[in-house]
């Protein structure tokens, strides 16, 4: 026999009934959660791992304008890099067996370049960006490909060229 969804309400069981299916309830989550102590079985979680620290590498205020930026990094990158997403850009996002990989392009008659910020390294690339967060461990390695001007804005520092590289390396 089929009863109708009001008829299957709690509220609606005759009172015996309520508590035979509480008292079931309370059973079933016990039995879920018991653990048997002389079966030695240890069921304390892993503690996550102490964060590593950052590099400082990228705390000065700086300017990168090139063709053509990539920046890679180990866990952690996403929370360092902001990338401004523009309609008239193309952006994918992946997972690839060397890490979480972000593309961004310009089409040919885009007026934006794109923005991308590395903690205080702001940056613009003017055809293509590509972030990846790499698997392993290593250093944030910035790299610049194609009329590339660096500009440190606290220190005066500058450098115009074809390539440039910037390595931040984390501390030990």
């Amino acid at each position: 026999m089929k009863l109708p969804a009001s008829k299957l309400c709690a509220h609606r069981l005759p009172a015996p009934a309520r508590a035979g299916a509480l008292l079931g309830l309370v059973l079933l989550a016990a039995a879920c959660t018991t653990t048997d102590p002389a079966a030695g079985e240890d069921r304390t979680l892993p503690t996550p791992e102490e964060p590593r620290a950052w590099t400082g590498d990228f705390q000065q205020k700086s300017i990168l304008i090139a063709d053509e930026v990539s920046i890679e990094g180990p866990a952690g990158l996403r929370d360092h890099v902001a990338v401004k997403q523009l309609p008239e850009q193309k952006y994918s996002a992946k997972a690839t067996a060397d890490g979480f990989l972000q593309e961004i392009s310009v089409g040919d008659n885009a007026a934006n370049p794109i923005w991308i910020q590395v903690d205080n390294l702001a940056i613009n690339a003017v055809v293509r960006a590509r972030v990846l967060e790499r698997v392993g461990d290593g250093p944030v390695i910035v790299r610049a490909r194609g009329n590339v001007t660096w500009k440190n804005l606290e220190t005066g520092a500058s450098q115009d060229s074809a390539q440039f590289e910037l390595v931040g390396k984390r501390p030990e």
